[in-house]
């Protein structure tokens, strides 16, 4: 977990890495959120593709710590270009995480938190275009 402690200072936990590269993690956890039921009767009408912009634990100088995420995300129709996304938006998630820890697993609990509702808000955006 990268931990941003000013605009120029950064740290990470030693003894506790991501077993993949984040990226992945965070396309595997969307996949999860958006998986088509096996039995579904139609195929999805978008994919998802994007980049990770931040996913992050913040230090703030007051002593307060919070969790981060930035996702740039692009919604296509299948069978459009990936040069042509029907949608575009930055989404952002920000929260609070207990200073007294435990850490890391306070911040990772926050961050998974934050991508089921960055999903959330992704779903409701392409349900909005169909």
């Amino acid at each position: 977990i990268l931990i941003r402690l000013g605009a120029t200072e950064l740290e990470y936990y030693h003894d506790a890495l991501w077993v993949s590269r984040l990226a992945d993690l965070a396309g595997e956890k969307l996949a999860a959120e958006f998986a088509a039921p096996a039995d579904a009767p139609e195929a999805p009408v978008f994919t998802l593709f994007g980049t990770l912009m931040a996913c992050e634990q913040v230090d703030e100088s007051d002593g307060s710590i919070y969790a981060h995420i930035k996702l740039d995300a692009h919604l296509r129709r299948n069978g459009a270009s990936r040069f042509e996304p029907e949608f575009e938006k930055v989404y952002e998630y920000r929260a609070a995480v207990d200073p007294a820890g435990p850490f890391p697993a306070a911040v990772v609990a926050e961050l998974s938190k934050g991508m089921e509702a960055i999903a959330a808000e992704i779903a409701a955006d392409a349900n909005a275009l169909t």
